[in-house]
């Protein structure tokens, strides 16, 4: 069986990791590509996200415009902090937000708009920040989904980018963030933020990276179908298990866990994953995301299709009955999946048809650079001999 992701990482960095723990050091070449860029490193994405709003201290009430597919955690961060989400539906074939919506639900209350770019794909912020530049408000990219290679830090017009390293994420250090913030007054409040901060600890990391050592072993394939096994012997749903041994930040408390610094050997991890991350991988897998999409087009509706730049982190296909899709790929060898860990947020008219069919309809199917061409055409070959029969 083919696993339905495997981490980004290889062996050789996880051994680095762990050396990193036991004798800390940083890459000072990316250490200073940070500094000339105003970026700093955070513990997660979620982390860079409430110090900024922390240090923008925004009047109760005030309401953020943000695209209205995110993941819970986001939006109660912003609902901490006394601010309003609005949500902005999404065009499904090239992921942008509604932009007559996103005009339509500007109000004296907005201060920010949040964009988040999904499934690997890339935004065109342009006519964003016209839209934002006319009525004073801020920009933030959250690029947690849409890492496009070493250097990579989010488009040039958001006055705020967000990136992650997370355990499943493009170029994974297995946790971390960056946060860009062009003014540097406003950097430097988060910075001291930041440095209030307990620090995270090495152990801790070193720990991190001994559980996702063992998991990238259960990923392999005939591992992963033991996995399968064990989890049918038990009774647990294999779906919820790996959801849950993935997840970043589990349980209650959600600040107590992102209010950390995050420790020098995982800054040094981001370093060398962020600023040399191997080219080959992305266009491997932009160039199977594409070919996996002109099998099942026109016949399935895949979202992001006509995406600017997409480099298929994850290759989302919607369809009327995602159960038997799943259930077919599975039997050839494929662990399609419809578990996600994405919620809609409510726009100013509800929840849109669109939104409800992505939430509900979307199945996830493998796409990394392990894949072989034969393997990609037949996952399309078991998808088009379901929506033509």
């Amino acid at each position: 069986m083919r696993a339905r992701k495997l981490f980004d990482i290889g062996w050789y960095d996880l051994v680095y990791g762990l050396t990193l723990c036991a004798w800390p050091q940083g890459d000072l070449v990316a250490c200073d590509r940070w500094r000339e860029q105003n970026t700093i490193p955070s513990l997660s994405v979620r982390s860079g996200f409430d110090l900024l709003l922390q240090a923008l201290n925004l009047p109760e009430g005030s309401e953020i415009v943000t695209t209205a597919v995110t993941i819970p955690d986001m939006l109660t961060i912003i609902r901490q902090h006394q601010l309003v989400p609005v949500g902005i539906d999404l065009n499904l074939a090239t992921l942008q937000p509604c932009l007559d919506q996103l005009a339509s639900s500007i109000t004296p209350r907005t201060r920010m708009i949040l964009v988040a770019p999904l499934f690997g794909a890339q935004i065109d912020l342009r006519p964003l920040h016209e839209i934002a530049r006319k009525h004073q408000l801020l920009v933030v990219e959250d690029c947690a989904q849409a890492f496009a290679g070493s250097g990579y830090l989010g488009s040039e017009l958001a006055d705020v980018n967000l990136l992650s390293f997370g355990p499943i994420k493009t170029a994974t250090a297995l946790g971390g963030g960056l946060i860009r913030v062009r003014d540097a007054g406003l950097l430097e409040t988060v910075h001291q933020i930041q440095n209030g901060y307990r620090l995270q600890s090495r152990c801790s990391y070193a720990l991190r990276l001994m559980k996702y050592s063992v998991m990238k072993l259960l990923t392999q394939r005939h591992l992963f179908d033991l996995f399968l096994g064990l989890n049918r012997l038990m009774g647990r749903d294999a779906d919820q298990a790996i959801q849950s041994l993935t997840r970043n930040f589990q349980g209650k408390d959600l600040f107590n866990k992102i209010r950390l610094q995050p420790s020098r050997s995982l800054v040094a991890m981001i370093a060398r994953r962020w600023n040399g991350y191997g080219e080959q991988r992305l266009k491997r897998r932009t160039s199977l995301g594409g070919l996996l999409a002109s099998e099942v087009d026109p016949l399935a509706k895949v979202a992001g299709i006509a995406a600017e730049n997409s480099t298929w982190w994850v290759f989302p296909m919607i369809t009327e009955d995602p159960a038997t899709i799943v259930r077919l790929l599975r039997q050839s060898g494929f662990d399609a999946t419809t578990c996600h860990n994405l919620c809609v947020l409510k726009s100013p008219t509800g929840i849109s048809a669109e939104m409800q069919r992505l939430m509900h309809g979307c199945v996830f199917l493998p796409m990394y650079p392990e894949l072989s061409d034969s393997e990609v055409r037949r996952m399309g070959f078991v998808i088009k001999d379901v929506l033509e029969s």
